[in-house]
């Protein structure tokens, strides 16, 4: 995978990441990736569908230029369009020792990190007025850049070894004011309102100098981190992520609260490893 690929409907998109989590969960590969744009929609757990406003809140929304687009996965509504970069990593948790899905948002975190160039402006954790809020947002200054979302497949059960999927959707040069407008209608016509602060999110471009592409800029850096040594370098990074909280996944009452901790997250399907 060299390029990024440019999807008009996020439905292609999310497909297209479906099919890689399928050719790792059958065993045909061990690894993939996919850099990817679509046009503008917002993307919406599945669940969402059985909220009784959900229909007509999705039609006005399409009406208005942003169609509805479910994913299967749990969290909140995501947009996309423009300026919005997607990065997708299928990787295998092979045996009990490389289960921690903290380990995987870890890997994806400081993978973005690594494409922000001012030191000690980098953090990780919810920001408030932020769409799909979540523990494990990559900030700038304090303004959300980027969110991630997991989903967890079975590959082989006797062995204990999943397929995973790690996506990131990062901010470099979207139309952040008329995302969140969309984000807040929608959620208005479902008859949940949230409000969402603009100001609350930063584009990668107002960080990077003004000669740099964000887009490329960001393509470049994953590409060198994952494609140069494919495989093996996720894997150490998810090696070196799971030895930091080894003591506390070995018992139940660990696993427990990390499923619970997980959970809260933007976008962790409930399959977690035992």
């Amino acid at each position: 995978m060299n390029a990024v690929s440019h999807f008009q409907h996020s439905r292609e998109a999310l497909a297209k990441e479906a099919l890689l989590l399928a050719r790792v969960a059958r065993r045909e590969s061990d690894f993939e990736m996919a850099l990817w744009t679509a046009g503008r929609s917002l993307v919406v757990p599945s669940s969402m569908a059985r909220k009784p406003r959900f229909e007509s809140a999705a039609s006005a929304s399409a009406a208005g230029g942003w169609p509805v687009v479910l994913r299967p996965s749990g969290g909140g509504v995501v947009p996309q369009g423009p300026g919005i970069l997607n990065l997708a990593i299928v990787s295998v948790a092979d045996g009990k020792e490389c289960q921690d899905p903290v380990a995987y948002f870890q890997v994806l975190t400081d993978l973005i990190a690594s494409a922000v160039t001012r030191t000690g402006a980098v953090s990780v954790g919810p920001v408030n007025g932020s769409f799909c809020d979540g523990k494990f947002n990559v900030a700038v200054d304090g303004r959300k850049l980027a969110g991630t979302a997991q989903r967890w497949t079975i590959r082989n059960a006797r062995s204990h070894e999943y397929a995973v999927l790690a996506h990131a959707t990062i901010l470099c040069a979207a139309d952040i004011p008329a995302s969140c407008a969309a984000v807040e209608y929608f959620c208005g016509e479902l008859g949940e309102p949230i409000p969402l602060d603009p100001d609350a999110h930063i584009n990668l471009q107002e960080v990077l100098s003004n000669d740099t592409d964000a887009f490329a800029h960001c393509a470049g850096i994953f590409r060198a981190h994952l494609l140069g040594g494919n495989y093996a370098v996720c894997k150490r990074g998810l090696e070196s992520q799971t030895a930091k909280s080894q003591s506390f996944l070995c018992d139940s009452g660990g696993r427990a609260a990390l499923k619970r901790a997980v959970a809260e997250t933007e976008g962790f399907e409930p399959s977690i490893p035992r």
